[in-house]
């Protein structure tokens, strides 16, 4: 049962064949420790399969994974800053709508999945309420930093 707030943190150690090259496993753990999208899928899988057997991937419109009576929006912590609003907002030439992002939050009862994998190995996960969080971060988007790293995920942001 996932609780809403709670921090949970897991070691994913079996992750690279113990005969993978060392240098791949640095390049690839610097990489999933950087970006939130080479992370993601990665993160994905691991929460639907072996975190959190009882949410189901779904991969639909404003939801990736259902459970528990819930709807829920994964997002990823990255160093550069983390977009909470639907991914067609976000990219080059479009425009956040916060108004919009909280219609669509509310209307679809949403709750994010913050996943913090800038510590790989170690990853930190919380649940969040889609409404509070629009409330607390305006402009759907929320900047990489200690205050904010320790208030969603208990710890110091990872230099």
């Amino acid at each position: 049962m996932i609780e809403l707030d709670k921090v949970y943190s897991f070691k994913v150690d079996e992750f690279f064949h113990p005969k993978c090259l060392k240098s791949i496993v640095k390049s690839m753990t610097n990489k999933i420790r950087k970006d939130g999208r080479t992370s993601s899928s990665l993160m994905t899988t691991y929460v639907s399969e072996k975190w959190f057997p009882t949410l189901t991937y779904v991969d639909e419109k404003f939801r990736d994974f259902v459970g528990e009576d819930k709807n829920i929006e994964k997002k990823m912590w990255s160093r550069h800053s983390t977009k909470f609003c639907p991914s067609y907002m976000v990219g080059s030439g479009r425009k956040i709508d916060p108004e919009e992002s909280l219609r669509i939050c509310k209307e679809n009862s949403l709750i994010f999945l913050l996943v913090d994998a800038t510590d790989f190995p170690n990853v930190y996960v919380t649940f969040r309420d889609g409404v509070e969080m629009h409330k607390r971060h305006k402009s759907c988007s929320i900047g990489y930093n200690d205050k904010w790293t320790n208030f969603y995920f208990g710890h110091d942001a990872v230099s």
